[in-house]
Protein backbone atom coordinates (compact mmCIF):
# COMPACT_ATOMS: atom_id res chain seq x y z
CA UNK A 1 0.00 0.00 0.00
CA UNK A 2 1.28 3.46 -0.84
CA UNK A 3 1.90 6.00 1.89
CA UNK A 4 -0.87 8.31 0.66
CA UNK A 5 -3.51 5.65 1.21
CA UNK A 6 -2.12 4.92 4.65
CA UNK A 7 -2.13 8.59 5.63
CA UNK A 8 -5.71 8.95 4.45
CA UNK A 9 -6.75 5.82 6.32
CA UNK A 10 -5.24 6.98 9.63
CA UNK A 11 -6.72 10.46 9.15
CA UNK A 12 -10.21 9.00 8.58
CA UNK A 13 -9.86 6.70 11.60
CA UNK A 14 -9.16 9.74 13.75
CA UNK A 15 -11.87 11.91 12.18
CA UNK A 16 -9.42 14.62 11.15
CA UNK A 17 -9.60 16.89 8.15
CA UNK A 18 -6.51 17.45 6.05
CA UNK A 19 -6.38 20.99 7.42
CA UNK A 20 -6.46 19.74 11.03
CA UNK A 21 -3.65 17.23 10.44
CA UNK A 22 -1.60 19.91 8.69
CA UNK A 23 -2.05 22.24 11.66
CA UNK A 24 -1.06 19.52 14.12
CA UNK A 25 2.05 18.73 12.06
CA UNK A 26 2.85 22.43 11.54
CA UNK A 27 2.84 22.15 7.75
CA UNK A 28 0.65 23.58 5.01
CA UNK A 29 -2.55 21.82 4.02
CA UNK A 30 -1.32 21.64 0.43
CA UNK A 31 1.85 19.82 1.55
CA UNK A 32 -0.23 17.27 3.43
CA UNK A 33 -2.55 16.90 0.44
CA UNK A 34 0.48 16.16 -1.75
CA UNK A 35 1.49 13.36 0.65
CA UNK A 36 -1.97 11.80 0.57
CA UNK A 37 -2.08 11.94 -3.21
CA UNK A 38 1.48 10.53 -3.47
CA UNK A 39 2.72 13.64 -5.31
CA UNK A 40 5.45 13.99 -2.69
CA UNK A 41 6.87 11.97 0.19
CA UNK A 42 7.21 13.26 3.77
CA UNK A 43 10.69 13.81 5.15
CA UNK A 44 11.77 11.46 7.94
CA UNK A 45 11.10 14.08 10.62
CA UNK A 46 7.54 14.54 9.35
CA UNK A 47 6.96 10.79 9.19
CA UNK A 48 8.01 10.68 12.81
CA UNK A 49 5.51 13.43 13.68
CA UNK A 50 2.72 11.59 11.86
CA UNK A 51 3.53 8.34 13.67
CA UNK A 52 3.48 10.18 16.99
CA UNK A 53 0.20 11.91 16.13
CA UNK A 54 -1.53 8.60 15.42
CA UNK A 55 0.39 6.69 18.12
CA UNK A 56 1.72 4.14 15.64
CA UNK A 57 5.10 2.77 14.65
CA UNK A 58 6.74 4.73 11.84
CA UNK A 59 7.08 1.47 9.88
CA UNK A 60 3.28 1.31 9.69
CA UNK A 61 3.43 4.31 7.36
CA UNK A 62 6.05 2.98 4.99
CA UNK A 63 5.13 1.21 1.75
CA UNK A 64 4.36 -2.47 2.30
CA UNK A 65 6.38 -3.61 -0.72
CA UNK A 66 9.32 -5.77 0.27
CA UNK A 67 12.57 -3.70 0.10
CA UNK A 68 14.28 -6.61 -1.69
CA UNK A 69 11.69 -6.34 -4.47
CA UNK A 70 12.30 -2.61 -4.75
CA UNK A 71 16.05 -3.16 -5.15
CA UNK A 72 15.49 -5.97 -7.65
CA UNK A 73 13.32 -3.72 -9.78
CA UNK A 74 16.59 -1.98 -10.90
CA UNK A 75 15.23 1.44 -9.99
CA UNK A 76 15.19 3.45 -6.81
CA UNK A 77 12.07 5.50 -7.22
CA UNK A 78 10.94 8.37 -5.05
CA UNK A 79 7.26 9.27 -4.88
CA UNK A 80 8.14 12.39 -6.82
CA UNK A 81 7.53 11.51 -10.45
CA UNK A 82 10.43 13.66 -11.65
CA UNK A 83 13.15 11.77 -9.72
CA UNK A 84 14.42 8.38 -10.86
CA UNK A 85 17.86 7.01 -10.15
CA UNK A 86 19.14 3.76 -11.58
CA UNK A 87 20.18 1.38 -8.82
CA UNK A 88 23.59 0.89 -10.42
CA UNK A 89 24.12 4.67 -10.55
CA UNK A 90 23.15 5.05 -6.90
CA UNK A 91 25.47 2.22 -5.86
CA UNK A 92 28.32 3.75 -7.84
CA UNK A 93 27.87 7.09 -6.08
CA UNK A 94 27.82 5.41 -2.66
CA UNK A 95 30.91 3.41 -3.59
CA UNK A 96 32.77 6.53 -4.73
CA UNK A 97 31.87 8.28 -1.49
CA UNK A 98 33.12 5.36 0.58
CA UNK A 99 36.38 5.25 -1.36
CA UNK A 100 36.97 8.94 -0.64
CA UNK A 101 36.20 8.41 3.03
CA UNK A 102 38.62 5.48 3.25
CA UNK A 103 41.29 7.59 1.57
CA UNK A 104 40.81 10.40 4.10
CA UNK A 105 40.95 7.96 7.02
CA UNK A 106 44.13 6.38 5.66
CA UNK A 107 45.74 9.83 5.35
CA UNK A 108 44.76 10.65 8.92
CA UNK A 109 46.32 7.41 10.16
CA UNK A 110 49.52 8.11 8.22
CA UNK A 111 49.73 11.60 9.72
CA UNK A 112 49.23 10.24 13.22
CA UNK A 113 52.05 7.67 12.84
Amino acid sequence: MEIGKKLREYRYRNNYSQQKVAELLDISQSTYCDWESDRSFPKAENLSKVAKLYDIDINDLLPTENPINIINSQNVISNSSNLRIETSEALLKVSEGLEKLIHVIEKMIEMKN
